[in-house]
């Protein structure tokens, strides 16, 4: 039902109706932005490249096959956004990407001790998932937080399924590994 809508604000935009857009850009900045904070650890870049990937997604947008979903297609520019960025910052020194905390606590957490318990879980997995390698640590996001299938997650990388489904797998081994000699 999601992707209706979606399709339907696209379809509108592409018939001149270009304020629509902003709805596009509400429903997808934070997780756009969250990717982009994950991949570069600092706000500024990412916030710069958050925008530069809606101004090429609009730039491409009739472009999109209606057929396939919005955030696949539109997360595939924020990876490529991110790799042209990457590139041109030859002389990035390599750095422990932070996780800010807000990026992955439910807010609407009722109960204040399983709100403390998640927190500590999901800085245990934050911990993890910065070791790891951004194809894996991407991957293993597209599959478990945003649900996307390994079809749509071979897409946004340009790899095959199998290749996805490995990368999911190899990625989630060397997150076990970290989780468990830190639980030591």
């Amino acid at each position: 039902m999601k992707e209706l809508k979606d399709i339907g604000i696209v379809e509108q935009v592409l018939e001149g109706n270009r304020n629509q857009y902003r709805f596009i850009v509400d429903k997808y900045q934070n997780q756009i932005f969250s990717f982009l904070m994950r991949a570069t650890g600092s706000r500024s870049d990412a916030e710069e490249l958050t925008q530069e990937t809606f101004m090429k997604a609009y730039a491409a947008l009739k472009r999109f096959d209606t057929k396939n979903k919005f955030f696949p297609w539109l997360y595939t520019i924020a990876l490529n956004t991110f790799r042209d960025w990457k590139r041109k910052e030859l002389n990035q020194p390599k750095v422990s990407l932070p996780f800010p905390e807000e990026l992955f606590v439910d807010e609407n957490a009722v109960n204040q001790e399983l709100a403390a318990t998640r927190k500590e879980d999901m800085t245990l997995v934050q911990k993890g998932l910065s070791v790891l390698s951004l194809d894996h640590r991407e991957a293993i996001i597209l599959r478990f937080r945003y649900d996307l299938s390994l079809q749509e997650i071979s897409k946004i990388f340009n790899i095959s399924m199998s290749a996805s489904k490995m990368r999911i797998h190899r990625g989630l081994k060397q997150l076990k590994q970290v989780v468990c000699n830190e639980n030591r």
